[in-house]
């Protein structure tokens, strides 16, 4: 029998080891999960019984990983690292944490999401999780590495209230940022319509302001960095945009100061 570099019995797809009727499957040829080994072997069964007829699984498909850790790893597709190296220039990042979900409120826990995707299309490349339940969610993950699914493919997807699949929701929003910028992002563009309403004497509280306010300097914060992943591909409609949320914050500013300068007794 014949060994790969990595010191595992080098097998054919049907696992036949080219040694008589020696097949092999399991660990001694890498897979390192028991999940893994128990699919192996049943090919390895049925290539036996039926040749080539029967059903075998796909190397070519990506299958969910996990990692039994606290908190739970689990991942699918390829790494940042390797997608840089096999698309270069032609990659994008976008991480989701649980504090951000409304589960993840509830619960406290900690953790994040990351989506691997392809800039041109936004075809997912891998998806990576540690936190909750992260052994369950990767393999959703998987299905849409597989499928070549986008990111705009993610956002059509209404998930279930109060769970963590809320993660992918919101990974998604942040990568259709970096690949659309403002104007071209439905619940960005949804985000931008709030600012509409500037404060108002008699009709809007400190209180909101101070959050409109607060809006404001996180999308100027998402169109900067959208503005910095935009300039390589020629984008031109994040610096546009950013001006109007400059506009936006300096009539805030402005409301404001009108309202200090009215006379009292109107709340």
């Amino acid at each position: 029998m014949k060994l790969t570099k990595r010191g595992f019995v080098q097998v054919s797809k049907n696992f036949h080891t080219g040694v008589g009727a020696l097949y092999a499957v399991g660990d001694v040829v890498g897979a390192n999960l028991a999940t893994m080994s128990q699919a192996q072997a049943d090919d390895c069964v049925q290539h036996v019984l039926f040749g080539d007829h029967g059903h075998t699984m796909s190397r070519e498909l990506c299958s969910p990983h996990a990692i039994w850790v606290v908190p739970e790893i689990g991942f699918a597709g390829l790494t940042e690292i390797e997608a840089i190296a096999k698309y270069p220039n032609n990659v994008g990042v976008a991480t989701a944490y649980y504090k951000e979900t409304v589960r993840g409120c509830v619960h406290s826990d900690t953790g994040f999401l990351k989506l691997v995707f392809e800039k041109k299309h936004g075809v997912l490349l891998g998806v990576h999780i540690m936190g909750e339940q992260a052994s369950d969610l990767c393999a959703y993950g998987s299905e849409l590495v597989n499928n070549s699914m986008t990111v705009s493919d993610v956002l059509r997807v209404v998930f279930p209230a109060v769970t963590y699949h809320e993660l992918y929701t919101i990974a998604a929003n942040k990568a259709a940022l970096t690949l659309h910028g403002m104007t071209q992002s439905a619940r960005a563009f949804a985000r931008w319509r709030k600012l509409q309403h500037v404060y108002v004497p008699g009709h809007v509280t400190k209180c909101a302001l101070h959050r409109r306010c607060s809006m404001v300097k996180t999308m100027k914060s998402q169109l900067e960095e959208g503005k910095e992943n935009g300039a390589a591909n020629g984008a031109t409609s994040t610096s546009a945009m950013a001006k109007a949320v400059e506009a936006a914050a300096a009539a805030n500013n402005g409301s404001s100061a009108a309202k200090q300068s009215q006379p009292e007794g109107r709340v």
